[in-house]
């Protein structure tokens, strides 16, 4: 743990001599299959090992003696996905289909599981005043975890009592519906307060379009006098 905070500190006083602020790290994700895409970023197969070293890392870039934000991800579940049920498709980025990955895929599982095996983890770096917090690419039961707002207000925010900045993965708003205003939409309403964007560098809307539709839905939404919105449907 001594190691790992350490390092975070170095990290972060590294990143603050380029003039960033914001570390995407660490990342709190159980590898359960070592099969899945991002195995290289999980601690460990042990709930309780990736809680203390994600706690050690988020110390270590918060108290570095430099204004410096941590963010936990991906949450969640991310590091359950099933073979065969991941794809390559960062927001449309990805051209290529590949149904054998585990990348971004889907993860079954039931609520004492969840919380068991893929919250755990995050309690120790909430604790510990983690700033931020990544939503996953990844499904669980089948729905997106950009578009659920039972994961990301109602335990998130609200039952674990998280008061810092939810934001998305990188275009990963786009997965979450049929089209852009549909999909940010559902993203904001279930709790996503910054969306990481690629701003048409890959062929998708640019970053003043992508503005422009979400405050086109955002008044349209007012003017029905429609409240928070629909969060849960499947992306």
């Amino acid at each position: 743990e001594g190691l790992v905070e350490e390092l975070g500190a170095l990290a972060a006083r590294e990143s603050a001599a380029c003039g960033i602020n914001w570390i995407f790290s660490p990342c709190a994700a159980v590898a359960l299959d070592l099969r899945w895409g991002r195995t290289y970023e999980s601690f460990s197969e042990d709930p309780a090992l990736c809680g203390r070293l994600s706690a050690a890392e988020v110390r270590g870039i918060q108290r570095c003696g430099l204004p410096m934000a941590a963010c936990a991800k991906h949450w969640v579940a991310d590091g359950g996905t099933a073979l065969g049920t991941g794809k390559f498709d960062m927001g449309g980025i990805g051209k290529a289909v590949k149904s054998f990955g585990l990348d971004q895929g889907n993860a079954d599982c039931d609520d004492a599981e969840l919380r068991a095996t893929h919250v755990a983890p995050y309690l120790p770096a909430l604790a510990e005043g983690v700033l931020t917090v990544m939503v996953s690419y990844s499904s669980l039961n089948g729905v997106k975890c950009h578009a659920s707002r039972a994961l990301v207000t109602g335990l998130l925010k609200e039952e674990l009592g998280f008061r810092g900045v939810v934001v998305s993965d990188y275009n990963a708003v786009q997965q979450c519906g049929d089209s852009y205003s549909a999909a940010v939409c559902k993203v904001v309403n279930a709790g996503v307060d910054i969306v990481m964007t690629a701003g048409g560098l890959f062929g998708d809307l640019t970053w003043r379009r992508q503005l422009e539709e979400l405050e086109a839905a955002a008044r349209a939404r007012l003017a029905e006098g429609g409240g928070e919105g629909e969060g849960e449907g499947e992306g």
